[in-house]
């Protein structure tokens, strides 16, 4: 038997600046002689933070049996998240306009499989599993300024997949061998989006729907 586990971890913290010139032409006779300055001249400043990070857990338990060498089950868990902090300040000297962007963020996913090899006679074996994942995503956003104005809301979208599946391997005469199975999987999507300042709330969920995969190899050794 054996059990083995993991973790990872990422992480970035970044911040950018950048500033422009530009010129404003009001008239084309201004625009085409290039000895003429421009009728106005405007500044941009724009400043970018970035803060990210993401981390992942893993742990795998395999079990033997005395009995049977090929004789394997098999468990496995795994999480995911994903964190994002990010912001986008834009600002013009004329008419101190700005532009404010903020956006913040989460993303989860968990994971579950299991899995058991069954010896069926010398040379045929049987595979079964089951497999669980449900993602959730959490975003919460703003845009602030005299240039545009936008209602902070919150966006969360989930998704849930079922899947289980079945597989045998048989061995024929001539060193001919057949790998067959079925695999199956239903999909579940749903979420919402809702403006902070007034609590509207608009739901959204998708039909269920359910994928039948089946597979089927011939070989020769």
């Amino acid at each position: 038997n054996s059990l083995v586990s993991s973790f990872d971890f990422y992480g970035s913290l970044e911040t950018n600046k950048d500033s422009a010139t530009d010129n404003l032409y009001y008239s084309l006779e201004t625009l085409n002689n290039p000895l003429n300055n421009p009728d106005s001249t405007y500044n941009s400043y724009l400043i970018e933070d970035h803060f990210d990070y993401s981390y992942e857990y893993a742990i795998d338990y395999i079990k033997k049996f005395p009995d049977n060498d090929n004789k394997e089950f098999r468990i496995a868990y795994q999480f995911g998240k994903e964190v994002h902090d990010d912001l986008n300040d834009l600002y013009y000297n004329i008419n101190a306009d700005s532009l404010k962007n903020k956006n913040d963020g989460n993303a989860n996913e968990h994971t579950i499989q299991l899995d058991y090899s069954i010896p069926i006679f010398k040379k045929q074996s049987l595979d079964i599993g089951a497999k669980y994942i449900n993602r959730y995503i959490y975003t919460r956003y703003k845009t602030d300024g005299t240039i545009s104005v936008k209602p902070e809301e919150v966006f969360l979208y989930n998704q849930q997949v079922y899947a289980a599946y079945i597989s045998g391997n048989f061995e024929l005469l001539r060193n001919y061998s057949i790998v067959s199975g079925l695999r199956l999987e239903n999909t579940i999507v749903e979420g919402s989006t809702e403006v902070i300042e007034n609590g509207d709330t608009t739901n959204f969920k998708k039909d269920p729907y359910l994928h039948y995969l089946p597979s089927f190899i011939l070989t020769k050794q």
